[in-house]
């Protein structure tokens, strides 16, 4: 689901937001059942949110341009000849359609 302004998907971030506290603790008690730490689980979801919001504590400039691609955000698409590049890529941390952090 694409947003064509830009924006997170409110419905969608509120399921990650409400599903991956879940799975930690579900985990959480699958390992008290074996026990031993056998299942691992990292919330990305927050620390991405972080870095989305605040690009320049993680030493970028913007968090919602590509390097190079196409489309809106340059999000769409491999890099190619025929792809938009941003001035100063460096600066910016979204490779492609992944994000490289």
């Amino acid at each position: 689901m694409r947003s064509r302004t830009g924006e997170c998907n409110v419905e969608l971030q509120r399921a990650a937001s409400l599903y991956n506290p879940q799975l930690v603790d579900m985990l959480k008690g699958l390992n008290n059942e074996v026990g031993a730490d056998f299942f691992v689980a990292a919330n990305a979801y927050e620390k991405h949110m972080d870095f989305a919001h605040d690009p320049a504590a993680y030493g970028f400039v913007t968090s919602n341009v590509a390097c190079c691609g196409q489309g809106p955000y340059n999000g769409i698409g491999l890099c190619t000849p025929l792809s938009k590049l941003v001035p100063k890529p460096k600066q910016v941390c979204i490779l492609g359609s992944i994000p490289s952090i």
